[in-house]
């Protein structure tokens, strides 16, 4: 129950309000932690993620409604999504993330100070998908040596201090923000990919 004079809370579906989803309970985001690091890397927290599984809340619910017990209640995940908190003042996403081969491409921008500048910085965000954390696997040439690999730090993100920069194209190990800036990253996985699709009705 919310305080007298508290701001509304956006609930999915009212399902808190339901009898068979726990009153102490919320349907809540998944927070990782992203810190800035020296030479302009950024690394991020990479906690797991217990997803809310609709399929699970929809059986119990069904269950009730045809047996007549209605005192169990959903005990699975409470995470809907996932989020971080960009660590610089002003920074922000104003462009569309993509998502490739589990990866979510994220490009975040910080305006200059100059009243009249029309530039800034930019930080390229690599992270898994599922969850928003650091992968097992290093995104970026760290090392400088031309090739993303084993020898590079699996960072999850690099500034880049010289200009705006928006959504890469990508092809194949490429991302190319502009003629200027083309950064190595890893190849995609090739080959049949799929998805479940959950029905609620």
């Amino acid at each position: 129950m919310l305080a007298a004079g508290a701001p509304p809370v956006r609930e999915l579906s009212n399902i808190n309000g339901n009898t068979y989803f726990p009153s102490d309970k919320r349907l809540t985001l998944l927070e990782q932690t992203q810190t800035s690091l020296s030479g302009g890397w950024r690394d991020t927290t990479n906690l797991p993620i217990d997803w809310f599984s609709p399929e699970t809340y929809v059986g119990i619910k069904e269950d009730a409604l045809t047996s007549g017990n209605t005192e169990e209640e959903y005990t699975g995940g409470l995470h809907v999504g996932w989020y971080f908190d960009l660590p610089t003042p002003r920074e922000r996403v104003i462009t569309t993330t993509q998502i490739r081969d589990g990866k979510a491409i994220i490009v975040s921008i910080t305006p200059s100070d100059a009243a009249c500048s029309a530039g800034g910085s930019s930080v390229v965000h690599v992270v898994n998908a599922c969850n928003g954390g650091m992968l097992d696997a290093a995104q970026f040439d760290s090392n400088g040596d031309g090739e993303v690999g084993n020898e590079d730090d699996p960072h999850t993100g690099k500034e880049y201090s010289d200009d705006l920069y928006y959504s890469p194209a990508i092809l194949e190990d490429k991302m190319y923000f502009s003629k200027d800036l083309v950064e190595d990253t890893t190849s995609e996985t090739r080959g049949l990919h799929y998805w479940r699709m959950f029905d609620s009705n």
